[in-house]
């Protein structure tokens, strides 16, 4: 008893499972075999009928047939749904059943109360969109602070590139040898300085841009953890779309992505409302003559 209260489905253990479409097809043709042969007498009959109506007797054998192929759908309705109707009740109830404790793990429409695993993902998302915000907020002040540093390595590069000319031009006008010397010496340093300036500005230039890069990441960037067992946390961008004002939306430009059905059946209804009285362009709306074969 307890093998077969733990036992896994056949279904999940990917093992062969029966064709019940099959089995129940062959079943009903075995049952229902009288019905069949009643329709192929039936399309028989009609076949045999002449192949134009001339006259009021060929017109009365028509209405017959015709009277009679609707009895015989309507029997056969009724058998397709006293057939089916176990199994549909079979199918609700397995779907109920199943579908109760999966929407008590997970919300299946956004109109569904929240599973567990909802309420557990909302609050993921919240201490995500903190963690975000909060390391936004920080690679933006570290962006600003580096291009403060590159402004004042700028300015630091302009000041020595400005000394190193004035000790060249002072070095250029000296005349006494022991100030010529002493003025090229203040121009090599002047020049050391220049250059050392330089290399500080590229060098603040890139972390500049680094910092830039780092603050225009992706949220996933910016989140993302591997935790125990190999699952990740991390965000992304997904599409998002949700209708606030039928009435405002552009027709014109929504009316392309509609499908036809949806088209049709909008036109059906307005031209109820009409009557079938009132046209419009790309449609054909009036009343037409129907034969209609009654008891």
């Amino acid at each position: 008893m307890t093998d077969q209260i733990f036992a896994t489905p056949a279904a999940a253990q990917g093992t062969n499972v029966p064709d019940y479409a099959a089995e129940e097809s062959a079943r009903l043709a075995r049952e229902f075999s009288g019905l069949e042969k009643d329709v192929t007498d039936l399309l028989a009959e009609a076949r045999a009928l002449p192949t134009t109506v001339e006259d009021e007797p060929t017109a009365n054998l028509y209405t017959k047939t015709i009277t009679r192929f609707g009895d015989l759908d309507t029997r056969l309705d009724k058998f397709r749904e006293s057939e089916k109707l176990p199994y549909l009740r079979r199918g609700t109830a397995v779907d109920s059943f199943f579908g109760r404790m999966r929407e008590r793990l997970f919300r299946k429409k956004k109109t569904d109360k929240a599973g567990g695993a909802d309420i557990l993902h909302d609050r993921l998302h919240a201490y995500n969109v903190k963690r975000e915000a909060d390391e936004r907020r920080k690679r933006e002040e570290a962006e600003r602070v580096a291009r403060e540093a590159e402004e004042q390595a700028r300015l630091a590069r302009e000041k020595a590139q400005r000394e190193q000319r004035e000790a060249e031009e002072k070095a250029a006008r000296a005349r006494k040898t022991a100030n010529i010397e002493e003025q090229q010496r203040l121009a090599r340093e002047a020049e050391e300085r220049a250059a050392a300036a330089r290399a500080a500005e590229d060098e603040a230039r890139d972390i500049r841009r680094d910092a830039e890069a780092a603050a225009a990441a992706k949220p996933a960037d910016l989140v993302r953890e591997r935790h125990e067992g190999g699952a990740m946390n991390t965000m992304k961008q997904v599409p998002y779309v949700e209708m606030t004002d039928s009435m405002a939306l552009d027709v014109v430009a929504l009316w392309p992505f509609v499908k036809n059905d949806a088209k049709e059946a909008a036109l059906k209804a307005w031209a109820k409302v009409v009557q079938y009285k009132k046209p419009m362009a790309g449609a054909i709306i009036e009343y037409r003559n129907e034969t209609v074969v009654r008891r």
